[in-house]
């Protein structure tokens, strides 16, 4: 199957990403829960997210009627944004890793098949700039079971925290402790500050990951792979 897994980091434990798709009887985006009938408590938001007139994915893509599955609820505020961000620029490239049944308890049969994971928090601004969020180290403290099971599964995971967090804010220094401890408890795990975002695969990849050989996804008009149409911000 391949591709990456993304994780939109919640102080409740992360929510993976199960899938993106295009249904053309919507007449907005929705975000829906495990493969069931419940939309996500951020559902609206998302639908703004990705919409033509004030989102960030339909001027990149050409379509706003997305259906986003996660495995679990998310409930309040805009720090999924950056996940879902990354999960759109991955499903474009044809390297989103997707679900094909709701979650599972066991973290690693939902990961099989997978070259790695990506985790996120942050929020995004029309200009693709990173905004900083609150409560990072818990977020990191509930996915230690995610990063156990990748860890042993030998897949790396890469974790995007807006670069703001860095140092500038109250905590910062709290945070780095917690993230050096982090990346000694499982080697295969990278952090990454960002502070501006592309709407491109190799952005969210490791380098090594990042060169899309072999893909068999839709192609354009000139019959280039579809993630050469979205190299650009």
């Amino acid at each position: 199957m391949g591709g990456w897994a993304v994780y939109i980091a919640t102080t409740s434990g992360p929510s993976r990403i199960q899938d993106i798709s295009v249904d053309h009887q919507l007449s907005h985006a929705v975000m829906t829960v495990n493969f069931r009938t419940k939309r996500a408590a951020v559902t609206n938001a998302y639908a703004d997210f990705v919409s033509s007139d004030a989102g960030l994915i339909a001027r990149r893509v050409g379509e706003h009627r997305f259906r986003m599955k996660v495995s679990h609820d998310v409930q309040r505020g805009d720090s999924w944004q950056l996940a879902a961000f990354a999960a759109h620029a991955l499903k474009a490239a044809g390297r989103l890793h997707s679900c094909r049944a709701p979650h599972h308890e066991d973290v690693r049969a939902d990961l099989d098949g997978a070259e790695g994971g990506v985790w996120a928090t942050g929020i995004l601004g029309d200009d693709l700039g990173v905004l900083p969020v609150e409560k990072i180290k818990t977020k990191l403290e509930t996915s230690w079971p995610l990063f156990e099971a990748c860890n042993a599964a030998n897949l790396p995971v890469i974790c995007f925290l807006p670069a703001a967090n860095e140092t500038e804010l109250p905590g910062s220094s709290d945070l780095a402790e917690f993230i050096r401890l982090t990346e000694e408890t499982f080697p295969l795990i990278q952090f990454r500050y960002v502070d501006q975002v592309k709407f491109a695969a190799e952005f969210w990849l490791p380098e090594e990951a990042a060169r899309p050989i072999g893909l068999s996804g839709p192609s354009d008009t000139d019959g280039k792979p579809f993630w050469v149409r979205y190299l650009g911000p």
